[in-house]
């Protein structure tokens, strides 16, 4: 008894979260125990309903609009408290279970589990603990939780204030087949009935998500070429139409039209006729500057590709005293007239291919129009930084592009030049470092999206730790101990099954059930044992199934196996 005990109290710390506050900052830690103990017990014992999962409600928390994510703190998957998510029992017997997944893909190497803090850099931690090839190739795996400036309350776990996150880091002198990994996550998530789409980032950066209306990863899709690409870095065919005459530049009155559209209306002209200019700071070498971007008036700016032209790992937007210091005026500026030496001017790729642009005088209420590039400014840099305009079309195929909307589930990076390690022959080398990076959060609230129906959510049946539920709608003993016996003989056949046979009325256990997320329900009731069969539920197609416990295994065996 003392023994088993023990096992609970180690299970009860693997999930424990303890939370702290260091200087207002909310920190995470996770103790993990690497005994299989408690999945030994629970496949040769019948585990409690409430042991599993936090308490249901028939309301969803206050403030959460998506009804897929009020089911996740109405079946006992999470709660949300001051804006935070506590996960609950079965939530982490989740992660666990896709960890232990994802680890598998990992075929070459076992894991090495680490406990790591948000502000240690993981690539520091390579450096200092490998340094020959002799300890290659090796695994890492730890877990991370990530705060956000921007998040939506009301949508739940898809935009959440913060996220945990499962990292691997394979570390190894040999060629890994990233693209290999790759497929064999594609065809996890086809097990877990979604499809991952791959959207291309930056380098070797690649993202999957689920495609869905309610993600925050905007990408652009060509259906010609098949290919992905994130928003930021998207690249198009551009489309010149300005072929009219040089004409001279002159000074124009444009009292109060400070925005494009204002100018543009004012003008009678098209916003694609005016230059905008964006103001932000950087730290250069040579000390902080101003950043005067040009796009053309219909274009917004891309930091993530503005970032990467000027080579600087952070940008912010200019105030007004350091756009005016420059000798430009705000809501009226331009490149021309101004000092250079205290800026950089970075001007997209259509601005020398328009011809006569209006833009800002730098002077209050007025603009010139007829600007032409070479001829009035030039730019220390030109090149791509826009994001996507609206009706781009492929630069491969001049296939329509189409911006979609996905959950961003999974990142998948190489780490280049991240660290150096001696060789065979001695001498320092680079070796290959994969990372792959599993968002828990916005897994788990994708799921419930695109799995729910009125009743509560619909976990696939690959996905779910413990896919079957067996309700007991008798108070006979002989009724309890049979269906024991058939939880016992399903977890036997390593199909996980639980019990509910509380003392409530049945529709509770069945609503219970549906909350809890169960893709498999097999009842017994005082009925169905005078017949000498079960019920079993598949909660995706509603299909009910009535026979022998014998036949309704078989069943199961086709659905789990």
């Amino acid at each position: 008894m003392t023994k088993k005990l023990n096992r609970w109290i180690l299970h009860l710390l693997a999930i424990c979260i303890v939370i702290s506050y260091k200087h207002k900052k909310l920190f995470i830690y996770f103790y993990k125990v690497t005994t299989n103990d408690f999945d030994k017990e629970f496949r040769k014992s019948v585990v409690n309903i409430n042991q599993l999962f936090g308490s249901t409600s028939k309301k969803s928390p206050v403030g959460i609009d998506v009804q897929s994510q009020g089911f996740l703190s109405r079946g006992g998957f999470v709660k949300f408290v001051n804006n935070q998510i506590v996960y609950l029992p079965i939530t982490i017997k989740i992660f666990q279970h896709v960890h232990d997944l994802l680890i598998g893909l990992f075929s070459d190497v076992s894991s090495n589990e680490i406990v790591i803090q948000e502000s240690c850099d993981v690539v520091d931690f390579l450096d200092l603990e490998f340094s020959s090839y002799k300890q290659l190739p090796s695994i890492l795996d730890f877990k991370t939780r990530e705060e956000f400036s921007k998040y939506q309350y009301n949508r739940g776990l898809l935009n959440s204030q913060s996220a945990l996150f499962q990292n691997y880091v394979r570390i190894g002198i040999d060629e890994f087949d990233i693209q290999s990994l790759q497929y064999k996550i594609t065809t996890l998530c086809n097990n877990f009935e979604f499809t991952l789409s791959w959207v291309q980032f930056v380098d070797d950066d690649r993202f999957g998500v689920i495609e869905h209306p309610l993600g925050n990863t905007k990408f652009v899709h060509c259906s010609t070429c098949d290919s992905n690409n994130h928003i930021e870095v998207s690249n198009h065919h551009r489309i010149i139409n300005s072929e009219d005459k040089v004409q001279e530049i002159e000074e124009v009155h444009t009292p109060n039209a400070k925005t494009i559209k204002e100018l543009a209306d004012f003008l009678s002209i098209s916003e694609k006729q005016c230059a905008k200019v964006v103001f932000y700071m950087g730290d250069f070498d040579t000390g902080s500057k101003l950043i005067i971007c040009v796009v053309r008036g219909d274009h917004e700016v891309s930091e993530l590709k503005l970032r990467r032209i000027l080579k600087l790992d952070s940008i912010r937007p200019a105030d007004d005293v350091e756009i005016k210091d420059v000798g430009c005026y705000p809501g009226y500026a331009s490149p021309i007239g101004i000092d250079r030496s205290k800026c950089k001017v970075v001007v997209d790729e259509y601005i020398p291919k328009s011809t006569n642009m209006v833009v800002g005088a730098n002077k209050q209420h007025y603009h010139l129009i007829n600007s032409n590039y070479s001829r009035d400014y030039t730019a220390d840099i030109t090149g791509d930084i826009i994001q996507l305009p609206d009706n781009a079309y492929c630069n491969l195929c001049n296939n329509q592009l189409v911006i979609l909307k996905g959950i961003l589930v999974f990142t998948l990076s190489t780490l280049h030049n991240s660290i150096k390690i001696l060789n065979q022959t001695g001498k320092n080398s680079i070796p290959d470092i994969i990372q792959l990076k599993l968002n828990y959060t916005s897994l788990l609230g994708g799921i419930a999206e695109l799995n729910h129906n009125k009743f509560g959510v619909v976990l696939p049946i690959k996905f779910a730790p413990i896919p079957i539920i067996i309700i007991v709608l008798s108070k006979v003993e002989k009724i309890q101990q049979q269906a024991k016996d058939y939880q016992i003989k399903l977890n036997s056949k390593n199909i996980s099954a639980v019990i509910d046979n509380r003392d409530i009325r049945a529709g509770q256990l069945f609503a219970d059930a549906d909350l809890h997320g169960f893709p498999i329900r097999v009842t017994y009731s005082n009925k169905l044992h005078e017949l000498n069969q079960i019920e079993l539920k598949v909660r995706s197609t509603e299909v009910v199934i009535v026979e022998s416990e014998e036949e309704i295994l078989k069943q199961i065996e086709l659905l789990c196996l």
